[in-house]
């Protein structure tokens, strides 16, 4: 259990609270005396705390656990249908709305495109009846809403839930929380797109046996979320992660965020699109080439490995990861899964003296994980303790 300062007798009975919850929200089912053995909490603590929390609804029982003597001793799980959270992802084109669970499960999705470098006003009537179509199906359906997550790409005070700049978007200084909260009565979290895909890998995806991992994805741009003792790293007004925009070649490739060289425009499937346009001078869609795969696709392909073998060993000597998981298209993943390719990344300097082994791991990039990650932003913060938290958690408001 972690180190706690002294606190008042209500904060240390929230802060019980909280961990209990979170006992039986990520190990149930689980009986009480196993929470009270995993938290070092007397066994009547926890008793009275999962009393109330099953008098709330929050927790129920699921039957007798095998005896082992004594007592057969009560599994307790989590009701995920206690409440339902509405996920949304603002991409460059469209906009992606869920109602979840709290799982989460998806309940309803739901998007709608608008065109390339729309300024935020002209989308945020779109934003606004997204939201509100998910929010009459919850109240359709008798369902308890307890917030709303949005997944934005770029720089993002999460505190004060403020795009801060997107270079992808072309957005800066955006007030979601103080545009959204009042329009709809709920709070709003917000952060980093690829901060709440990040969340969804160490939830329930393949960072979650590991304390220290970072989560690549590659697309359109390129991103990494960083997980340092089970705590995603944010830096020091939400920035960090940008991995996409280290420089990785010395006057480069012009990129999109005014630098030159960056990772994001030799390694991403932009530098793939202006690759194949420059060697054959078609300009195609992405998914078109990939569906292709010529030759050409094949020399792009490479040339991208190459940059990012590079930004993957500064990642390494920079963070130490048990992971670097690495999010991108199929077709480009199976190329980059090669044992020979791979092995421009094990040169690291750890690996090649025996040190350290990172383990390099490809999953398919898709909507879903950020869209969850975006519910667990909001769980994230009703549920965390609130020792570290300085809002207010849902079980002060019951």
């Amino acid at each position: 259990m972690r180190n706690l300062r002294a606190g008042s007798k209500e904060m240390m009975k929230e802060l019980n609270k909280a961990l209990v919850i979170h006992e039986i929200r990520m190990h149930g089912p689980v009986s009480r005396s196993e929470i009270s053995k995993r938290l070092n909490l007397v066994q009547s603590t926890i008793t009275k705390i999962c009393d109330e929390l099953m008098e709330q609804n929050m927790i129920f029982p699921i039957g007798e656990q095998q005896s082992t003597g004594g007592r057969k001793a009560i599994s307790l799980v989590f009701n995920n249908n206690y409440g339902y959270t509405i996920a949304v992802k603002i991409e460059d084109y469209q906009i992606l709305f869920a109602l979840t669970n709290l799982k989460p499960l998806f309940i309803q999705t739901n998007s709608v495109c608008f065109d390339k470098h729309a300024s935020f006003s002209e989308i945020q009537d779109l934003l606004g009846a997204g939201i509100a179509q998910m929010k009459a199906v919850a109240e359709e359906k008798s369902f308890r809403l307890l917030g709303i997550g949005i997944a934005v790409s770029g720089v993002v005070d999460q505190a004060n839930g403020v795009l801060i700049s997107s270079a992808l978007l072309e957005w800066k200084d955006i007030h979601f929380r103080e545009l959204l909260e009042p329009m709809f009565g709920l709070p709003v979290q917000l952060d980093n797109d690829l901060n709440c895909y990040t969340l969804a890998q160490a939830r329930f995806g393949l960072g979650r046996e590991e304390s220290n991992f970072i989560c690549m994805t590659i697309g359109e741009g390129i991103g990494a979320g960083i997980v340092i003792d089970n705590q995603i790293y944010r830096g020091a007004i939400g920035g960090a992660g940008e991995f996409g925009h280290t420089i990785v070649q010395l006057n480069g490739r012009d990129c999109l965020c005014g630098q030159k060289g960056c990772l994001e425009a030799h390694a991403s499937d932009a530098f793939i699109v202006n690759y194949v346009h420059e060697k054959t001078g078609v300009r195609k869609r992405i998914e078109d080439i990939l569906l292709e795969e010529s030759a050409v696709f094949d020399e792009a392909v490479e040339i991208a490995w190459n940059y990012l073998g590079l930004g993957l060993i500064n990642l390494i000597m920079l963070f130490n990861p048990e992971k670097i998981i690495i999010s991108c298209h199929p077709q480009v993943g199976k190329h980059w899964k090669d044992p020979e390719m791979l092995q421009v990344v094990k040169n690291n300097w750890y690996e090649r003296n025996g040190v350290f082994s990172t383990d390099i791991v490809f999953d398919d990039l898709n909507n879903d994980n950020f869209l969850l990650g975006a519910s667990l932003l909001v769980m994230s913060e009703l549920f965390e303790e609130p020792i570290y938290k300085g809002q207010g958690t849902i079980y002060n408001n019951l």
